[in-house]
């Protein structure tokens, strides 16, 4: 049986049974009994949605919009079908009827009196709440995997240089920086001699994608450095705190900024700036947790 021959027997069995309901726009009320509606000032909407206004009453009362009317016409509406379901001894069978073409549409909330639910569907159809947020939603992310390497260098990128694939610059000393992580020319060639790859600065900066890949190798350079070194104090061991200090400072930079901390070791910590003034651990705290 087609979809729209089986609805219109549910609809013929449910005028038999209940009598012929009147609809407005989604909302069903008895066609014998408008009293709910009539109770709140709203027209009988039978006799046409403009309706003439009543000359003989008066009234100090500012009338209701129509949107109000209709509002309020529409909530007594359901409220009066869940009464006529609820009190009626055929409930059962009128349940059936409706829960096989309209499960889906929520009106058994309006049969059962929930007008007020807060269930919505998802795509499988499964009925979830939207009001409740479950567990806490803000998952820590290990920054070894490859989410993690993507989040960092996507952050890295907008610190050095708002994510300009064509951002360019040149010390006073001479060295040139560029690309979305403002890689300096030594490190493009820490990267050629172990890759095989030759390009120049120019080069590096018209091909997007190559530098990705240089991004991508930089940290996973520096993870494997990372994990050469043995008991890094906690206040310091923050993967991606130590990520930024090595991208600033340089591997060896990072590896004498650890080590100028451990319990043993004597002298002033390392904490070099560079050209703009950005210290060591400037950049640390600003990637690690501390700076989330």
């Amino acid at each position: 049986m087609s979809y729209k021959k089986s609805l219109l027997t549910a609809r013929e069995e449910s005028n038999r049974r209940l009598g012929r309901p009147y609809k407005f726009r989604g909302a069903i009320v008895d066609l014998d009994n408008n009293d709910e509606a009539l109770k709140l000032n709203v027209p009988d909407l039978r006799d046409g949605l403009m309706t003439s206004p009543n000359k003989n009453k008066k009234t100090t009362d500012k009338p209701l919009s129509f949107i109000d009317r209709t509002m309020d016409f529409i909530v007594a509406s359901n409220d009066s079908l869940s009464k006529l379901v609820s009190e009626n001894p055929m409930r059962g069978e009128v349940e059936d009827i409706i829960a096989s073409f309209d499960k889906d549409a929520g009106l058994s909330d309006v049969l059962s009196g929930e007008g007020t639910s807060t269930r919505a569907l998802t795509i499988d159809g499964e009925p979830v709440n939207m009001l409740d947020k479950g567990d806490d939603v803000s998952i820590e992310i290990n920054p070894k995997s490859k989410e993690g390497i993507s989040n960092f260098i996507s952050s890295l990128s907008m610190s050095e240089s708002t994510n300009d694939p064509t951002s360019r610059r040149t010390n006073k000393d001479g060295d040139e920086y560029g690309g979305e992580l403002n890689f300096g020319i030594d490190r493009l060639l820490d990267y050629m001699r172990d890759t095989g790859a030759e390009f120049d600065m120019d080069a590096f900066i018209d091909d997007p994608k190559l530098q990705k890949k240089v991004g991508l190798w930089h940290i996973n350079s520096i993870d494997k450095e990372i994990a050469k070194i043995k008991n890094i104090p906690a206040d310091i061991s923050d993967q991606n705190g130590l990520r930024a200090v090595a991208h600033l400072g340089g591997l060896d930079g990072m590896k004498e900024f650890i080590a100028s901390r451990m319990p043993d070791a004597t002298g002033k910590v390392y904490n070099t700036k560079d050209e703009l003034g950005t210290s060591l651990m400037l950049y640390y705290n600003k990637f690690s947790k501390k700076g989330v």
